[in-house]
């Protein structure tokens, strides 16, 4: 799951104009991969409290950009 989640994270840098698209991106890749449903969030500065089914969390640095995800029943 983390080797997808980098890779992803590290295309959708490269044609990507926005942390929402990239978001976007990554959402769509995990739902194309796994079972859905998956959430995702992207930025610099952000918290979360989150919920996850076991083992199917992911929070990774990416240069300056943090990435989230993690999948719910």
């Amino acid at each position: 799951m983390l080797e997808l989640a980098i890779a992803k994270a590290q295309q959708a840098q490269e044609v990507c104009a926005t942390e929402k698209d990239v978001a976007t991106y990554i959402k769509k890749a995990f739902e194309e991969n796994y079972e859905k449903t998956w959430h995702v969030v992207v930025g610099r500065n952000f918290s979360t409290y989150v919920t996850h089914e076991q083992q199917m969390y992911a929070y990774f640095y990416l240069g300056q950009m943090g990435v989230c995800i993690w999948k719910t029943p």
